[in-house]
């Protein structure tokens, strides 16, 4: 992914996490002031009761990051390392994307590539 590469050489980030297939890495409820890129493997996103699967170079709590808790569930679909990315509210998380113009890319690229994924699963269940 183009911007992978200039995202992930911010100075914010933490050290890299590593999850093996089927740890849960974000739970329903909890407080959402960290977020992560996939900078390798796949992660499943459990989002209203569709299940989405999100890839390198996408964001890792993307489809609740507005909310002060995690609306939906985030688990390693495969062996997969993440970069974490902590953010106090909104105003520090609007601070950070203000400041790295590739991680703001990211997050449009991510939003609207899975926000397709998700649409596309809820048009199947409308069909049923």
């Amino acid at each position: 992914m183009k911007y992978v590469k200039e995202a992930l050489s911010g100075e914010e980030w933490g050290v890299m996490a590593d999850f093996e297939a089927g740890r849960e890495i974000i739970s329903l409820g909890t407080t959402n002031n960290t977020f992560y890129i996939i900078a390798n493997g796949s992660v499943t996103a459990h989002v209203r009761g569709h299940e989405i699967t999100i890839k390198k170079g996408d964001i890792v709590g993307i489809f609740d990051i507005t909310m002060p808790v995690h609306t939906c569930k985030y688990t390693a679909a495969e062996n997969c390392s993440l970069i974490p990315y902590a953010f106090e509210n909104t105003d520090a998380l609007l601070a950070l994307l203000d400041r790295n113009s590739d991680l703001r890319k990211l997050f449009v690229l991510s939003f609207c590539r899975n926000i397709v994924y998700l649409i596309r699963d809820c048009q199947s269940s409308y069909k049923e």
